[in-house]
């Protein structure tokens, strides 16, 4: 992930989130954000609410990397992809397996690239 010269890094609230950028965000000297909407309970009570700050972390200028959970990304990706052009390509059945990546391009708003990424490393 550093190699995208991430500006901000932000994870949901289980341990296990703030674990997987961790690395990174001291590989950077950058701090990660607390970001509790984009984790499984407040998606749970507030789905619209979790959607809206995904979209508002893609709108600010530079790399936002977040880490979030299972029962989250899948929704997140397929609601975004809702108004992509035809060109980017999102499988129905969005995959979220543990350590996989997403990586997501967005402009105005607008998601342009969307490449899945199985296992970091590869």
């Amino acid at each position: 992930m550093a190699l995208f010269g991430p500006d901000r890094i932000g994870a949901a609230p289980p341990a296990r989130c703030y674990d997987t950028v961790a690395p990174l965000a001291s590989a950077l000297g950058l701090p990660i954000a607390g970001e509790p909407l984009l984790g499984e309970e407040c998606y749970g009570d507030d789905p619209d609410a979790t959607l809206r700050r995904v979209r508002e972390l893609g709108a600010l200028p530079g790399v936002t990397v977040v880490s979030s959970q299972g029962g989250v990304i899948p929704d997140a990706v397929r609601e975004l992809a809702r108004d992509a052009p035809p060109t980017v390509s999102v499988p129905t059945d969005v995959p979220a397996k543990k350590g996989s990546i997403w990586v997501l391009g967005l402009r105005d708003g607008v998601l342009v690239c969307a490449d899945y990424i199985e296992r970091a490393g590869t």
